[in-house]
């Protein structure tokens, strides 16, 4: 990857709807909570719709069109850290030598765990730019 700021990527969060179907797929060295932040929410016309929202700015675009068009089901943020894929990927996978290598470069493990989520998933989320 070559990329400095990749070894400080320490989870996954994804978005889900109510039922269960895979939206979005994400990567951050930052807390949740400065990912998927709380903020003040907005009609079309920028006035103020009086109450805060769960905001994520390349998401919003997708939920308000949702919204818009009435089919605004809800939606679960869930989020793995890093630690965490380790314990999965060595609880299935047997090589315990292969997981050591994959651990010497945790950021480089999570994105390409991620390009590989988002591969699969390509049809149905909105991380693919039309």
């Amino acid at each position: 990857m070559g990329n400095w700021a990749v070894v400080f990527i320490s989870r996954m969060y994804f978005l889900s709807e109510i039922d269960g179907s895979l939206k979005y797929i994400g990567i951050s060295k930052n807390k949740i909570n400065d990912r998927w932040r709380i903020s003040p929410g907005y009609d079309h016309n920028l006035s103020s719709l009086g109450r805060r929202f769960l905001f994520h700015s390349q998401c919003w675009p997708h939920l308000c069109n949702l919204k818009s068009r009435g089919i605004f089901s809800g939606f679960k943020v869930s989020v793995i850290s890093a630690g965490k894929i380790f314990q999965i990927l060595e609880s299935s996978y047997c090589d315990s030598n292969e997981i050591e290598k994959l651990k010497e470069n945790v950021g480089e493990t999570i994105l390409n765990i991620e390009s590989q989520f988002i591969s699969q998933f390509r049809k149905s989320i909105w991380n693919i730019k039309n």
